[in-house]
């Protein structure tokens, strides 16, 4: 009797440590970004958060928010696993709800990119950052 009460607990044992892990909660990183040059407080910001080069090429965000903008710098916010991510913004000044581009794509609204200077086409690969921990980015819209 007592050996297979022995047998049985041991077995809920292994049962309970296999499991866990899939209900276990992952680690979030709050990333806090200071978004510098808003020019005006009219419109919403708008921010995709990519998790790689496919998605980023897909448009396929893994989070996007709508923030309203502060004149000057804005700031906010994004809880983000550990990973590899590039964040995109643009500041929506006609509340659309999307970027509006002219001839060749060129952005009509201000973006921002994290260490994007403007002058070639966005890659994800070169333009990533890694997020391990709660950081700070700052950033600063461009416009075209």
């Amino acid at each position: 009797m007592k050996k297979q009460f022995l047998i049985k607990s041991i077995f809920c044992a292994a049962a309970v440590l296999c499991i866990s892990p899939l209900f276990a909660e992952t680690k979030q990183n709050k990333v806090k970004v200071e978004l510098a040059n808003v020019g005006s407080v009219e419109g919403k910001i708008l921010v995709s958060v990519y998790d790689s080069a496919k998605n980023f090429s897909r448009k396929s965000a893994c989070r996007e928010l709508k923030v309203t903008p502060t004149a000057g710098t804005t700031v906010f916010d994004v809880e983000i696993p550990d990973g590899e991510y590039l964040f995109c913004i643009c500041h929506d000044v006609n509340d659309s709800g999307a970027l509006d581009e002219g001839f060749f794509g060129i952005p009509k609204e201000p973006i921002a990119m994290n260490n994007y200077n403007g002058k070639s086409v966005p890659k994800f690969d070169k333009l990533k950052v890694n997020i391990n921990e709660d950081t700070t980015i700052p950033m600063e819209l461009l416009s075209f």
